[in-house]
C-alpha cells in the first residue's frame, strides 16, 4: 500500500465517524422518546428505526401566516427597492 494515500484516509475514516456520532446523539433521544411512548414493548432497534423514519413534529402555519401579513400590512412585501429612483 502506498504510503502517500494513508492519510486521505484516515481522514475519510475519522469524517464518516465523526457524522455517525453525530448522528446517534442526535436520534437516540427520539429513540428513547419512542420505546417510553408506545403502547407495545419496543426494542431499542425498533425505536431507532421508527426514530429515523418519523418526519418530525408537524410544522404550524400560523406563525409563518402572521409574520407575512404583519410585514403586508407595513407595505414591506412586494415592494420593489430602486437606485436610481
Amino acid at each position: 500500500m502506498n504510503v502517500a494515500y494513508l492519510f486521505p484516509i484516515i481522514i475519510s475514516i475519522r469524517t464518516l465517524s465523526k457524522v455517525l456520532f453525530n448522528f446517534v446523539v442526535f436520534i437516540y433521544p427520539k429513540a428513547l422518546h419512542a420505546t417510553e411512548t408506545t403502547r407495545e414493548k419496543v426494542t431499542l432497534y425498533q425505536a431507532f428505526v421508527m426514530a429515523v423514519q418519523s418526519k418530525g413534529k408537524p410544522t404550524q402555519n400560523k406563525n409563518i401566516k402572521s409574520q407575512y401579513s404583519s410585514a403586508n400590512r407595513l407595505g414591506v412585501v412586494g415592494r420593489r427597492l430602486s437606485i436610481f429612483g
